[in-house]
């Protein structure tokens, strides 16, 4: 018998873990939660006319979102909480699928590419869907369908230990050689998919699809205390941070201008148009206060007074792996949400603005750690540094731990959840916020 409950809000979450497949699917569904709670949609082409005390999101290519709740101060601040929608995975080079004619079976092999920093033999003997999405002719027009196999249609199978002797050794994987799935499919993948959108395969003018593990998020322990589940990192945050600027729009009126940002990219690097380094929050930043007939002057005092809170998962303690972690920063999973930082500014965050986020934290008893990483190992990166320098707002860099960061399966605390949704919420609402 487990002797702990799940929260409406822990719930929700594992349900946005299930759905959000991809960073496609992630943006799609944000902007559900968004359309739900009355958020009014934007497009970057036309005028937007905004209005003190309302809600507003906007999404660029696809693959990133903004929303907002506009304040009602006339010389409002600006709280943000920014994550990225994309995992690392495996996604499918289309053009080089092939079948072997010889055998009287449907398997179709068609080779890979590696997105962002994955963990490949956690890809290995697992069974494989694909999602993305799928551009096509339509009378003419062109059109985006979102493609979902849902079921598991392949697989990428090991070398049995028969004959690979080193296998427990440290074998390389390479991705070119050993990382082909193979599906059992009907026909060729252009025709599989076209048969499930219900449109003609010869219209199929491009596609984006990756592999996915559809496996619903798992609960474990006696208490149900841990969460195993794909795409925690970064799909938790997403979640959070919508979830807390629904809720605010929903209940509070606040003074300051509450933001979600949430970005594509930031696995490879940021450098994309829909990416943290792209001018997407000095875009949005700007086009709000040009709506409000804020001068230039109004727009750079607001972001003064303003704050950035980047939200990414951090490195809990792994005691198989004690030598990969600095004793003094053991950060465990369900001991609260993890300030991240480093001295060469990997993490954006700084001694005023973790002084800051630990002053917030007190007010509602909220469980803080630190991690600082190994110094003999690199510092891994987040959005945070980015959109602090790019739009001269200092910044907090936060997460909850979780193990296996990068694989194709992670594991994360429910209580961290249910924490870091209490400190999103207090991040938006808290009016004495800047007060050092």
């Amino acid at each position: 018998m487990k002797d702990q409950s799940v929260s409406k809000t822990q719930i929700k979450s594992l349900q946005y873990l299930e759905k959000a497949i991809t960073a496609w699917h992630s943006v799609n569904e944000l902007e559900k939660m968004f359309q739900e709670e009355g958020f009014i949609p934007l497009k970057e082409s036309e005028t937007w006319n905004l209005e003190k005390g309302k809600s507003y999101h906007v999404i660029r290519k696809g693959r990133s979102i903004a929303a907002f709740r506009v304040g009602t101060d006339s010389l409002s601040s600006y709280r943000i909480i920014a994550a990225h929608t994309d995992s690392p995975h495996l996604r499918l080079k289309t053009n080089t699928q092939t079948r072997d004619e010889e055998n009287k079976n449907s398997l179709v092999t068609i080779r890979t590419s590696v997105y962002g920093g994955a963990i490949l033999n956690t890809w290995l003997d697992r069974p494989l869907a694909i999602a993305g999405i799928v551009l096509a002719k339509s009378n003419g027009i062109l059109k985006k369908y979102f493609f979902d196999s849902k079921d598991p249609i392949g697989i990428i199978p090991n070398a049995p230990i028969h004959l690979n002797r080193n296998i427990n050794k440290g074998f390389e994987i390479k991705p070119q050689e050993h990382l082909s799935v193979i599906l059992e499919i009907p026909g060729n993948l252009n025709d599989f998919i076209a048969k499930k959108l219900s449109i003609q395969s010869e219209n199929i003018l491009s596609t984006d699809l990756e592999l996915y593990i559809p496996t619903k998020p798992v609960l474990c322990g006696y208490a149900t205390s841990l969460v195993s589940a794909p795409r925690i990192d970064n799909q938790i945050h997403c979640f959070l941070g919508a979830n807390a600027l629904c809720n605010i729009a929903r209940e509070k009126i606040c003074k300051t201008t509450a933001i979600g940002l949430f970005f594509d990219s930031e696995e490879t690097g940021s450098t994309t148009i829909e990416g943290a380094n792209s001018d997407f929050i000095n875009y949005l930043l700007e086009r709000i206060s040009i709506a409000l007939n804020q001068s230039k002057e109004a727009l750079f005092c607001s972001r003064a007074k303003s704050l950035i809170l980047s939200a990414d998962v951090a490195h809990a303690w792994n005691p198989n792996f004690a030598e990969k972690y600095d004793s003094g920063y053991k950060c465990k999973i369900n001991n609260g949400p993890v300030i991240k930082t480093d001295v060469n500014n990997r993490y954006a965050t700084t001694a005023e603005t973790e002084a800051i986020i630990k002053q917030l934290a007190q007010k509602k008893d909220i469980s803080l750690q630190k991690f600082i990483m190994h110094s003999n190992l690199p510092c891994g990166s987040t959005v945070g540094p980015m959109l602090s320098s790019k739009s001269l707002i200092p910044c907090i860099d936060i997460g909850i731990p979780i193990w296996a960061m990068h694989s194709s399966c992670e594991t994360a605390g429910m209580k961290d959840i249910e924490e870091m949704n209490k400190l999103f919420e207090l991040f938006f609402t808290e009016a004495s916020l800047m007060s050092l």
